[in-house]
């Protein structure tokens, strides 16, 4: 190809950001610092358009406040989204211009038919490595260690999770250290407080990640006079999750089936007495689906 046969896209200053053209961008005002890494917390306001035609779909202005989310984790529908905005620094308002496959596919969406190239002009007002647990600004997370590729869940309610953590004050004061122990998730712990089983159900096996917990998901008004917890103490934990394992009713024997829905009626059984009655619910269901799961191979 000559100098002079070259694309619309190159012409308007367009930067590919995948091999295959499916994802590109325009910056139209520059921006400062570094670039967000995966996994921070971005703020962003953005207009969606068409891109054949240039009608706009969406945008996030009328909502005053950025939207926000955990970037390069896969936690967003457009997937470009993920892509181009980790190219993008603080300050900075580009057009990320996505194919089909990297906006909203097959699918489409409000305003969007199927297999609709879409552009979207960004706007990042900010990121930080912290970012919101469940949504909550009080539990937030800075990961240290990603978890491996093949480890994609996070455990469910009152799955036995071994881990270690590390609790600290915010001046970097120790209150609490435990290894390689067992804690089942959302059960009661008067050590472990609230924001603690909220940052267990928002990591992977293998991950460790560093929570700072607000007072009101910590120890509250009271604090912690046995751990030397002040009241209304922000805490931080760093959590490292060593193993888990989320029954599969549909991955068990029979007799593996008959042994889940045994050991959950027990356990269900021990929150009833402890008077934990949100747990045993749990339990007991658990328990109800593995016999439900044999009844449907009897059918």
């Amino acid at each position: 190809m000559s100098s002079e046969e070259v694309t619309s896209e190159q012409e308007d200053n367009w930067e590919k950001l995948t091999d295959d053209g499916g994802v590109m961008k325009k910056i139209l005002e520059t921006g400062d610092g570094e670039c967000p890494p995966e996994g921070a917390e971005v703020f962003f306001h953005y207009r969606g358009r068409i891109t054949n035609t240039q009608a706009e779909f969406e945008s996030s202005y009328p909502r005053l406040r950025p939207l926000d989310f955990p970037v390069g984790l896969g936690k967003t529908k457009v997937k470009g989204w993920d892509i181009g905005i980790m190219t993008m620094r603080r300050g900075e308002k580009a057009i990320i211009r996505c194919q089909p496959k990297y906006a909203y596919g097959k699918e489409g969406h409000t305003g969007v038919p199927p297999d609709t190239a879409c552009d979207f002009e960004i706007h990042l007002k900010d990121w930080t490595q912290w970012r919101r647990v469940n949504t909550l600004d009080e539990v937030q997370k800075k990961i240290i260690k990603e978890a491996p590729e093949e480890h994609y869940e996070e455990p469910d309610g009152y799955v036995i999770v071994t881990l270690s953590y590390i609790a600290t004050l915010s001046d970097g004061k120790e209150f609490d250290k435990r290894d390689h122990i067992q804690v089942t998730v959302d059960d009661d712990d008067e050590k472990l407080p609230k924001g603690f089983h909220l940052a267990l159900k928002d990591m992977r096996k293998c991950e460790e990640s560093l929570f700072k917990i607000e007072s009101s998901y910590a120890f509250g008004s009271e604090g912690n006079p046995s751990l030397h917890v002040p009241p209304d103490a922000t805490v931080f934990y760093k959590i490292e999750i060593h193993d888990f394992k989320n029954p599969q009713t549909w991955d068990m024997t029979t007799n593996e089936k008959f042994e889940h829905a045994e050991t959950e009626r027990l356990r269900g059984n021990e929150g009833f007495k402890d008077g934990n009655y949100k747990k045993a619910t749990h339990l007991y269901d658990k328990a109800l689906e593995a016999l439900d799961a044999l009844d449907q191979l009897d059918d």
